[in-house]
């Protein structure tokens, strides 16, 4: 990762003329100064993360200074400008049964207003019925959106116990509160009777050790069939990009990044690039979704909970379904 200031000068040489002069630089007229601040990544295979301040200086003859031509910020990712972005949470079933059901919240990006706007915001029920939902715009669209960018932007960050409000005095209760988003069925199975055991803060420190470690982002892996999953579609002048949280985690975590769109058959991870294990991704996308989002919950640190219960119940073995069965939300 690296930031880079740079002040680009633009020269003319002006023969003859009996005009205001402009400053000079190396013997020649200033013409336009152009200062920018870039910020980049270069990712693990390819591509280039990228958000850049321009401001630019030109020499008005008549007023025999500088003034402003533009200041222009951009959202970029892979050094294009991000003209869309949507964000999906979809339950979706193998292609022999295609049900499925999402909510769609899509921003793109207005000139006029030099901003995000919400384009749509849809939700999709039973049988595809499909309801638009009206939403005034969103403030401060621009840096929210920024915020999720640069959270993918970092392929890891370290998870601490300090980064969640979790401790000895209140893991027993969110224990308790994540465990009752099953549904009763799936709470009364064998698997989950001996939950008292996860409730114990040292082991709930280990989880977030093993279970988060840097060694999960080299992990390049596909996981097909039904689940719930968060997707965040980027879309440029020149690609689509498509980040995706694996639907064995309540709590998406690691995140996927690829150039297919997941919603599609999958037949080889060709286009896959890599994993980022980053929370600031799910605290981000709370920032903007809507509460009611649908299962914006798994976002939540009551998601990592869940994934922390299944992780305990099987020994310290992964998150996932248990004993064959899989797991519903109420």
């Amino acid at each position: 990762m690296k930031k880079y200031n740079i002040i680009l000068i633009l020269l003319t040489i002006v023969h003859g003329y009996n005009i205001a002069q402009p400053l000079q630089y190396n013997g020649s007229n200033v013409d336009t100064i152009i200062v920018k601040s870039t910020y980049y990544v270069p990712h693990v295979q390819k591509g280039l993360a990228q958000k850049e301040d321009i401001y630019t200086l030109y020499y008005d003859s008549d007023a025999d200074d500088f003034i402003v031509k533009s200041r222009i910020k951009t959202e970029r990712y892979n050094g294009k400008e991000v003209d869309t972005m949507i964000m999906k949470s979809t339950y979706f079933t193998p292609k022999e049964a295609p049900f499925h059901k999402e909510d769609i919240y899509t921003f793109r990006f207005d000139f006029e207003v030099k901003d995000y706007i919400i384009k749509n915001y849809i939700k999709t029920k039973q049988w595809n019925e499909k309801e638009q939902i009206i939403i005034d715009s969103l403030h401060n669209a621009k840096e929210k959106i920024q915020n999720i960018l640069s959270a993918i932007e970092q392929t890891y960050k370290l998870v601490n116990l300090s980064d969640f409000d979790i401790n000895e005095n209140n893991i027993d209760s969110l224990i308790d509160s994540a465990f009752l988003l099953w549904d009763e069925e799936y709470r009364s199975h064998k698997c989950y009777k001996d939950i008292q055991k996860c409730k114990n803060i040292d082991e709930f420190k280990r989880f977030l050790t093993e279970q988060y470690s840097e060694n999960q982002v080299k992990i390049s892996s596909i996981s097909t069939g039904s689940g719930k999953m968060f997707s965040i579609c980027i879309k440029t002048s020149l690609n689509t990009y498509y980040i995706y949280g694996d639907i064995i985690y309540k709590s998406n975590q690691p995140w996927r990044i690829s150039d297919y769109n997941p919603f599609e058959t999958i037949k080889s991870d060709s286009n896959f690039r890599y994993n980022v294990i980053n929370f600031d991704i799910n605290n981000s996308l709370l920032e903007i979704l809507p509460n009611n989002f649908y299962n914006i919950v798994d976002l939540t640190i009551l998601g990592m909970i869940q994934d922390y219960i299944e992780w305990g119940c099987t020994g310290g073995r992964g998150a996932g379904p248990l004993c064959g069965k899989e797991a519903r939300i109420k």
